[in-house]
């Protein structure tokens, strides 16, 4: 069996909790579902079906769910929407929307207020990819990063890229 991030999956009886823990959701992905009217959740508790079982399931089902809310119901729901929307206006790559969706919701709010790349003419992915991992690093060493924070004994600079 999978397990989920962020804590684990909440312990729910019925199709949607056996949902849930089939694909390992984290709590994100449970409250875009939670949001979905009972139509539009069995549409994508039917259609959902991941290629690659081996990897999070989380980034893809957010974009699947969006997208059945949208074509059924005319909204995307709430949940992972803010997230969506940062990976567009970004053009983040695949492999960096993965590393958005499995940051901690905290650092993750840090990570989407603060990723500020100085030149947005090239892709920007792996500088994303970069400055994530160091401000998750960061804040689990109990540092505070960007905005003239307190950086611990890094000397006061911080330059991810």
């Amino acid at each position: 069996a999978r397990t989920a991030m962020l804590g684990g999956p909440k312990q729910l009886a019925g199709p949607l909790g056996a949902f849930f823990m089939k694909w390992g959701l984290n709590a994100e992905s449970q409250a875009l579902m939670m949001s979905l009217d009972r139509a539009v959740q069995q549409k994508v508790m039917l259609g959902f079906s991941p290629r690659d079982t081996s990897r999070d399931a989380n980034a893809i089902f957010c974009k699947f769910a969006q997208g059945v809310a949208v074509r059924e119901q005319g909204g995307g729901g709430g949940g992972c929407g803010s997230m969506a929307s940062f990976a567009t206006q970004w053009a983040l790559s695949p492999d960096a929307q993965a590393v958005l969706f499995q940051l901690r919701p905290e650092v993750r709010q840090r990570v989407m207020q603060e990723f500020r790349p100085r030149d947005t003419t090239t892709d920007v992915s792996n500088i994303f990819m970069k400055f994530a991992q160091s401000v998750s690093r960061n804040m689990a060493a109990g540092m505070q990063v960007g905005n003239g924070r307190n950086l611990g004994n890094s000397g006061g600079r911080y330059a991810p890229y």
